[in-house]
Order: C-alpha cells, then structure tokens, then sequence
C-alpha cells in the first residue's frame, strides 16, 4: 500500500485530526472550569478563545482543541494547560504539524508559509529551527518562522504564560558545536533538542 502524501494530503489532514479531540472521559460538570478534572468540556474565556476537550485540574490536558478569537486554531495534545507532544497549529498565516513543548514547536515538524507556499521540515527548539531535514526534493534551505503567532497568544489565559527560554537554546547549541557537531547538521539538531529537554 503506497502512502498519500502529495498535495492533497494536507487538505485532508485536518480532517483526520478532527478525530484526536474525542475522548472516553465522563462531561465536565459546573460552570467553573477550574474544579473541572478529568473530564470532557468546553471552555470559553473571556478573552473569545475557546477550548474543547480533556481537562485536568482546571487546566486543558489530554486531547483537544484550542481555538483563537481570530480563528487561528491547534487540534493536538495537551500537559498542563499548555500544547505538549503531537499536534497541528493552523492560522492564515502558517500551519504547523508535528511535535510542541510548552506552547511552542519543539521536535520533528513541518511548518507551511500559508503566503509564501515554503515549507521547511526539519527539527526545532523552543520555537525555532533547529536543522533541517532532506526532502524529496533535496534539502531545504528556507529559513522558517522562528517564532509564530503561536507563542505570542497561547493557552497562556489558561496556565499563566510562556516562559522565554531561548538562553537554553543557545546554550545546547554552543554545547554541541563543543562537541564538533557542525551546526545544520541533522546530528547538530537533534543534539541541541536532546539538550534543551
């Protein structure tokens, strides 16, 4: 069997997604989210953004869907109110599938320039990219968005913020130059994202 991956492949992938925010969880009791654990319910917040799927002490955790006021939404996994694992950040001007942490991209992805049409797959880090990955097409030398819409309004309503941690980064990176990884390699990339965990 020959796996799907052209073109239309990221039209239907949302449509898979759809299925991640299910849950076996009982509903979620009461109108103050913050007593709400294991369950599954909707959150609206002040602020238009709205949240449907598993929660756990008052926080999303689990599967679920996090929708923007602006229509930007993520459909993935969830830890402690933040995005965290495998999931699926789409906006007018990017989408964004593969690993989070914290909010931010954080492992193997692909991220798509909804204006440009450039993707860029390869490994990222508290946001940015890491190295990039060999394509069908050869490498990818565009640069990515380093840091996206994503990270400025994110769950932070629910969990209290996103922590900058750029200075780790940085850190992991000069540590594994150390080390004589040359930087852009895939060996350098994951290095640092080993490091920064």
């Amino acid at each position: 069997m020959r796996l799907f991956t052209g073109p239309l492949a990221w039209f239907f992938l949302p449509l898979t997604s759809i299925a991640w925010a299910q849950s076996n969880l009982p509903d979620c009791n009461g109108t103050d989210i913050t007593r709400w654990s294991n369950c599954y319910g909707t959150g609206d917040f002040v602020t238009g953004h709205k949240y449907v799927g598993e929660w756990q002490e008052g926080k999303p955790n689990g599967q679920g869907t996090f929708t923007y006021v602006d229509g930007s939404q993520y459909i993935g996994q969830f830890r402690d109110g933040k995005f965290n694992g495998k999931g699926t950040f789409t906006s007018r001007y990017e989408k964004y599938v593969g690993e989070f942490k914290g909010n931010r991209f954080h492992g193997r992805g692909i991220h798509i320039n909804a204006v440009t049409g450039v993707s860029t797959e390869g490994i990222w880090a508290e946001g940015g990219l890491v190295t990039t990955e060999r394509l069908s097409g050869g490498i990818s030398t565009k640069p990515a968005v380093q840091q996206g819409r994503h990270d400025e309004t994110s769950v932070g309503e629910i969990s209290g913020g996103v922590e900058s941690s750029q200075s780790i980064v940085d850190a992991a990176s000069k540590k594994c130059r150390d080390l004589g990884l040359k930087s852009g390699t895939e060996k350098f990339g994951e290095c640092v994202l080993r490091l920064s965990r």
